[in-house]
């Protein structure tokens, strides 16, 4: 493998280590990653390496201290090769910026349940094919919603009542 910079290739290096796209894990160490940049960019900065600016009164930047002034966001979204949105919004599947202890965070979720089992309706299954679909489809789309926030019992309840019906 080799990375492009700048438009140009480094030498080729062999991948030892790492996951594979869709991995539930690629979040987390995301985030991981994302917490020691930040902490090298303050590092750099306190050493004045990088100097930070302010966007406002309560916010302030350290993305290489070479961006400053008006058009701040427009310019950060060229630089990172991103589009400007709104919260909330899907990353990774996941909603970010809103309570996961509304309702309305969850109703996304709770259609694409139902959408799959009227796809399913037509089928003739025996009781171990609905068994099956619960436990590798019903159950999984959940989980990953479920391993970033704690759903509140009406979405629980109408997870598992989604579930039963179906078996």
């Amino acid at each position: 493998m080799s990375v492009l910079i700048n438009g140009s290739t480094t030498k080729d290096f062999f991948v030892e280590k790492g996951l594979r796209q869709g991995d539930p894990l690629s979040p987390f160490l995301f985030v991981l990653v994302t917490e020691v940049l930040t902490a090298l960019m303050k590092k750099a900065i306190s050493i004045g390496d990088f100097r930070a600016f302010k966007i406002n009164d309560n916010v302030e930047s350290n993305i290489f201290g070479v961006i400053v002034g008006e058009g701040y966001l427009e310019t950060a979204s060229i630089f990172l090769s991103c589009k400007i949105d709104r919260l909330p919004f899907k990353f990774l599947g996941v909603r970010v910026g809103d309570s996961p202890r509304k309702y309305s965070m969850w109703r996304e979720l709770i259609l694409v349940m139902k959408n799959r089992l009227a796809v399913w309706k037509g089928v003739h299954l025996n009781i171990a094919g609905h068994v099956c679909l619960i436990n590798v489809v019903l159950s999984a789309l959940p989980i990953y919603s479920l391993s970033f926030y704690n759903a509140p019992s009406k979405v629980l309840s109408e997870i598992t009542a989604i579930q039963r019906k179906f078996l």
